[in-house]
């Protein structure tokens, strides 16, 4: 099974380590899933190669204004 982590505003302070150790836990997994992370360039550094079944999708939409967020979450995510 995939599973998307929707991390785009995970730029800093505490979500950005959230996300840092969410994604050490689910590498430390023994599942067959596959963890997709989105995630700002910033923290997709020190995630991408944590383990084989963890991928990130990097995007900036986190650093966008409101109304690009809310089209990226309600259309473009989809």
């Amino acid at each position: 099974m995939r599973i998307l982590l929707n991390a785009v505003s995970a730029k800093m302070g505490g979500a950005a380590n959230y996300i840092k150790n969410l994604a050490a836990e689910l590498a430390r997994s023994e599942d067959e899933h596959e963890f997709i992370f989105l995630a700002p360039e910033e923290q997709a550094k020190g995630i991408r190669a944590l383990a084989p079944n963890i991928r990130v999708l990097v995007t900036n939409v986190g650093h966008a204004g409101i109304g690009a967020r809310l089209w990226f979450d309600h259309l473009t995510l989809r």
